[in-house]
């Protein structure tokens, strides 16, 4: 029986942003962090953890918005006249490194992909009732974008009672600038920070690591 009460959430990890013919691709220097997640679901995974990959398919339906940027983030979905991970397409699927991490698992034990339509992952998803179910308390954050859909899901979690902590070198933004307001914003809301390496180094202490979790579909800004 595993003591740690931890996970690790990753969003939007999808062609339509990691794919340089996706529509909404994160900016070159923010693609670094894709060589550190080998090692980061390793080291999860050896701890026993749960995994959890999060992914979004947007309606793409387009209109009228709440003026409030807050707002839009924390109960919006995709709204532009450029679709994103529109369903059935190749932007909305996970490029193949990603599909190998879901499967490299021996045996692959709770793994579970959940698909979203919202900026947060928590929005009529089964991502609640999943933590609920196995007791957990600590999120650890990843993925992208840093300003969407990692800061709706953060500041979501942080409502609900969860402690969170961003995995800050394992973020992708469009714009370094919306990405660094995200982060300092998540941080006023009491979220914390640490890197992937200080978490690969603890691999062994098995109450200190999270469950993995993959939320997909984050929209750019």
């Amino acid at each position: 029986m595993t003591l740690t009460k931890g996970c690790l959430v990753l969003l939007d990890l999808q062609n339509e942003f990691l794919s340089p013919g996706g529509s909404f691709p994160i900016n070159k220097e923010s693609r670094g962090f894709l060589d550190k997640l080998p090692d980061l679901t390793a080291a999860f995974r050896a701890s026993g953890q749960p995994i959890f990959w999060i992914r979004s398919e947007y309606a793409n339906e387009f209109g009228e918005v709440e003026n409030c940027h807050e707002t839009i983030i924390r109960t919006g979905t995709h709204s532009s006249k450029v679709p994103c991970c529109e369903k059935g397409t190749t932007g909305a699927e996970f490029p193949d490194n990603v599909v190998s991490l879901i499967a490299t698992s021996d045996p692959v034990a709770d793994s579970v992909v959940i698909t979203k339509a919202w900026f947060s992952a928590f929005k009529k998803t089964s991502l609640l009732a999943e933590l609920r179910e196995r007791k957990i308390t600590e999120l650890y954050i990843g993925g992208l974008l840093t300003n969407v859909c990692v800061n709706a899901t953060a500041l979501d979690a942080r409502d609900l009672g969860f402690e969170v902590t961003l995995v800050e070198d394992c973020l992708g933004w469009r714009k370094r600038l919306s990405h660094v307001r995200a982060l300092e914003e998540m941080l006023k809301h009491g979220v914390q920070m640490v890197s992937s390496s200080d978490l690969n180094t603890k691999r062994s202490e098995v109450t200190k690591f999270p469950q993995l979790f993959y939320v997909n579909g984050s929209i750019p800004s």
